[in-house]
């Protein structure tokens, strides 16, 4: 962890290495730029693969601005150079710190941190933990959601209901523009998936179990996490499945067991599918003209 020092009245706060994605960069080539630049250690993607560990937005500031925070959490290799103040201007110190410590000084008024920080840190506790109360400690999952539907949500039911921790790939405007999804022209934007998932989330009790991650292609960036147990898919997305535990397989990487949801239908019999309602959307529009 680093200390920062924004000067006189603001405090000297203990927080991870972090900062802002630049236009065009991806968020894991950000974490690895903001780590080089503060701390002057070089993540290389074969040795220090990036996993996504927890979502957090920031409360409001002075300029009622809130930040939507990605924390990812990599292994750090004892033949790596050690962390430096590569920029006094974002870090005055740095330390190796043990989860439950920082916490225990925090608590005691030892050591100042940002709530971002102390949140970050919490989890990473309990992703290091093998301690669960459900059936599996963390899952995956990931879709399109597009308006959000019952079947989406049966989905998402089956998930906390094994997870503790559920990782749900949410998938990215750019990568539905590359599919082959019928009206794909008709998707919600990224944005508005988002807002709508988070909702339901939020309104289910569940948020604050959930990372939602940016889904650019097949895998994803958590799918050769080996703390993972479980991935949650439906009846038409077994292919899916498989393609992620082969690509595990190939990096030896034991495979995660497969919870398969059943698709659910209407009073008509039909698959609940969000093709299905951009395909009625779309008839009803071509009536009204």
């Amino acid at each position: 962890m680093k200390r920062i020092d924004y000067g006189e009245g603001y405090g000297q706060d203990w927080v991870y290495p972090g900062g802002v994605v630049e236009e065009g960069e991806s968020l894991d080539a950000a974490a690895r730029r903001e780590v080089l630049e503060e701390a002057g250690i070089v993540l290389e993607e074969d040795k220090n693969m990036l996993f996504p560990l927890a979502n957090y937005i920031t409360a409001p500031d002075a300029l009622r601005i809130q930040h939507d925070l990605l924390v990812y959490v990599t292994r750090y290799h004892a033949d790596q150079a050690a962390p430096r103040v590569a920029s006094s201007d974002e870090m005055t110190e740095w330390g190796w710190f043990n989860p439950e410590d920082v916490l225990n000084r925090v608590q005691v008024k030892r050591m100042k941190m940002l709530p971002s920080g102390i949140f970050a840190v919490r989890r990473l506790q309990e992703y290091l933990s093998n301690e669960k109360i459900r059936q599996y400690r963390e899952v995956l999952m990931g879709g399109t959601f597009d308006r959000l539907h019952d079947g989406h949500k049966q989905l998402l039911q089956k998930a906390f209901e094994v997870g503790d921790y559920v990782y749900i790939g949410l998938t990215t405007d750019e990568y539905i523009e590359r599919s082959n999804k019928q009206l794909k022209e008709h998707v919600t934007s990224h944005a508005d998936r988002l807002f709508f998932l988070r909702k339901y989330l939020y309104d289910q009790g569940v948020l604050n179990r959930a990372i939602i991650l940016p889904l650019g292609d097949t895998a994803g960036p958590k799918a050769l996490d080996p703390k993972l147990e479980a991935l949650i898919i439906s009846e038409e997305t077994r292919g899916g499945g498989e393609y992620v535990n082969n690509l595990r397989a190939q990096h030896n990487i034991l495979p995660m067991e497969t919870v398969v949801v059943p698709l659910l239908t209407d009073a008509t019999g039909q698959v609940i599918s969000s093709t299905h309602l951009r395909q009625q959307e779309t008839n009803q529009d071509s009536r009204s003209e």
